[in-house]
Parts: C-alpha cells; sequence; structure tokens
C-alpha cells in the first residue's frame, strides 16, 4: 500500500477525459516495458506494485509472472519452468477454444495483490486457487475450496495448475467458486476475497486462512452483486471497497460487511487504492449496438465514444477529480483496450492491465495475434 500524500485540486468536469489539464495531470509512458523475445505475454490480467516500485504482471502468457523495475526492466519471473515448450488445446470458462503453454503453474492467470510485507498473492479464479508467494515465487501457502489451506511445499507444488474442484452448486455462497481477487488488512492481515464467478461473495478469512463471515447475494440491491470482481482496503476508515462489474458501481463496506455507499461507475472492473485517493478502472460496453463495425482494431474507431476504457480518480468520499484514457479503445498509448486491473506506485504513477486478447485480439482477421495489454501512465504533478 502506497503512503498518503496531500490531496490534490479536482479538475473540472469539462476537463475529464484530457490526461494533460488542470492540476492533476497523467500521461502515458509508451513501449514501458522492456519484454524480452520469446516471453509472450497473450494478455496481462493484473498489475501490483511493491514496496520498491517493482511492478508485477500476472498474465496468460508463456511466463505467468513478470516482474519489472521502475525503469521497465525485466527484473525476474516465474510461474513456469517449461516456458519453450509449446501450447496445448484447451477451452476457456465460456466455452471458447483457447491455448495454455505447456508447464504452466496457473490454469486461468487473474487477479495480483501485494501487501504490506511485499508477500505475492496471486487468484486464479478457474483453478479456485489463491497462492502466496515470496517476492521470488517461493508459495508460502495457498487456499481453495471449503476451507482448504495448505502451507506444505510438496502438496502446493503437486497441486499447482491443476483445478481443484468446487462441491457446490454455483450461487452456493460457499467458498471457492472461481474467486477474482484478494485484499489484505495491513494492520490485521486479515483477507478479504471477492468470490466473483460462480458465487456473488465476499469472504473475510484470518491471515491463516481461517474463515470468519461472509456476505453477499446474487441480485442488483444493496449489499448484493453481479461479480464482485475486484477488491481493495482504504485504511484510513477501514473500509471494503468492491468493484461490483456488472451492476456498474463500486460498494464500500465496512469491516463486518454492513453497507456503506455505492457509487455508480461503469463496469468497474478494478479498484486501487492510495492514501486520499481511489482509483477505479472502466470496462467498455457489452452491447452489440455500441461496438460499430466490429472487432478489428481499425474498426474500433466506430464504436459509440465515452463508454467506460478509462480509469477515474476518486476522493475517498466518492468526488471524481479527473479521468484518464480517450474516447475510444484502442493500442495507441492514450488509449485502453478492456482494462482488467490497476495498481499505483509511491510517485503516482499508474500502471494497468487488460484482456485485450479474450475480448479483441482474438477475433482479429486472417488470425488472432497479442494486442497490446500492459501499460504505464505517469502522473506530472
Amino acid at each position: 500500500m502506497a503512503s498518503a500524500r496531500p490531496a490534490k485540486k479536482a479538475r473540472t468536469e469539462s476537463d475529464v477525459g484530457s490526461p494533460t489539464k488542470g492540476e492533476l495531470a497523467f500521461e502515458p509512458v509508451p513501449l514501458h516495458f522492456k519484454v524480452p523475445h520469446g516471453i509472450f505475454i497473450h494478455e496481462a490480467t493484473s498489475v501490483a506494485v511493491d514496496s520498491k516500485d517493482n511492478c508485477y504482471c500476472f498474465n496468460r502468457g508463456n511466463m505467468p509472472v513478470l516482474v519489472f523495475d521502475p525503469d521497465g526492466n525485466l527484473i525476474r519471473m516465474w510461474g513456469n519452468t517449461t516456458p519453450f515448450e509449446g501450447t496445448l488445446e484447451t477451452s476457456d470458462p465460456y466455452g471458447n477454444r483457447s491455448s495454455r503453454w505447456i508447464g504452466t503453474e496457473f490454469v486461468r492467470p487473474h487477479a495480483i495483490t501485494i501487501d504490506h510485507e511485499d508477500n505475492v498473492w496471486l487468484v486464479d479464479d478457474m483453478a479456485n486457487s489463491i497462492t502466496k508467494c515470496t517476492a521470488t515465487g517461493e508459495r508460502l501457502m495457498m487456499l481453495g475450496p471449503d476451507g482448504f489451506v495448505t502451507t506444505d511445499k510438496a502438496e502446493m507444488l503437486k497441486i499447482a495448475g491443476t483445478v481443484l474442484p468446487t462441491h457446490e452448486e454455483a450461487q452456493s455462497g460457499k467458498m471457492f467458486n472461481r474467486p477474482t481477487d484478494i485484499a489484505v488488512h495491513p494492520k490485521t492481515g486479515e483477507l478479504f476475497v471477492t468470490d466473483g464467478y460462480g458465487n456473488s461473495r465476499v469472504h473475510r478469512l484470518k491471515a491463516d486462512g481461517t474463515h470468519i463471515m461472509s456476505w453477499g447475494s446474487s441480485g442488483t440491491d444493496a449489499g448484493q452483486f453481479a461479480i464482485p470482481h475486484n477488491v481493495a482496503i482504504s485504511p484510513g476508515d477501514d473500509r471494503i471497497i468492491v468493484a461490483d462489474r456488472e451492476n456498474s458501481r463500486v460498494q464500500l463496506f465496512d469491516l463486518d460487511g454492513n453497507h456503506c455507499e455505492s457509487w455508480p461507475i461503469h463496469r468497474a472492473v478494478s479498484v486501487a487504492v492510495d492514501g486520499d485517493r481511489i482509483y477505479v478502472a472502466e470496462q467498455g460496453a457489452t452491447s452489440r449496438v455500441h461496438k460499430g463495425k466490429g472487432f478489428q482494431v481499425p474498426d474500433l474507431k466506430t464504436w459509440t465514444a465515452n463508454i467506460g476504457h478509462r480509469i477515474g480518480i476518486y476522493t475517498v468520499s466518492g468526488e471524481r477529480l479527473c479521468a484518464i484514457g480517450s474516447p475510444l479503445p484502442g493500442e495507441r498509448p492514450e488509449q485502453f483496450n478492456w482494462l482488467h486491473g490497476i495498481a499505483v506506485d509511491s510517485k503516482g504513477d499508474l500502471y494497468a492491465a487488460e484482456v485485450s486478447f479474450c475480448e479483441c485480439g482474438k477475433h482479429q482477421q486472417p488470425h488472432a495475434r497479442e494486442l497490446v495489454s500492459l501499460r504505464k501512465w505517469r502522473c506530472c504533478t
């Protein structure tokens, strides 16, 4: 968790969308990440920043965890001991044909969190598992369905990259059924898990993985969820912030799951907290009528403008200070293309991961291709 900085003056609504106007300004940093040939990101799903401002990228390529220093140099990586052995055909949770690199230790990378002690938490939604690692990838603990917890290194190695079966029906409320994210309380070490694809729940666990309580159900009322996709903690007031994606809102709760308030934000997909600022990423439209001529990159300019594909910066009371991004999705440095995870470093610089392949890249003609999916924006003020 980055340290707090003094609040900065809000921009007017007329400035929103322009990344360089007003007192709070950001600019894209093109080609920041130096990824060597032979490493294929495929698509970045999530990003996190440690106490040294190193950026960790959890991705669906042949090396699931990539770690970059503040200058964008790749300094270490882990998650696959055989990254050059090719792929196997598989299917994603929606029945689409997909590929998976041989040897990868994760079934479907989804979210990454770095806690106050620089431990790395990796959420694999299809595997129904969450792995706690050191900054160099040594496994410390794994969490799974039905309260499963292990710290045995041999057992963790054996089950890495496999699906831990859930014995419950979808929306049963019992953990886990395709978890989406985790947040760690910086004082107590308690864990807050959004169980978002097969459930509509938030689970509160002790630091050792013991279940404390859960809250939430499917629905659109306050305290209900339609894919709780991401979670963060505002340590100043001990509020749990949940990106309730398909309800197009962020919901805020106290530590016991009592609903405090909701903020309407279009397809809120990821949340990051830095002192007195809350950053929320928005995904694009789901309606076909907003998608113009289709998914070919040149056709993205025909989509309906100003619907998602941006990051908003808010005060702790929900006032939007500014938003960065462009009116339309795309691969240019100033654009976003299916945001999925965001992080902020100690300087206020932003990092973004996008699931651009599964939403757009797979539709390219004459064949699918990897699109831009990992970005940095520099804070200029």
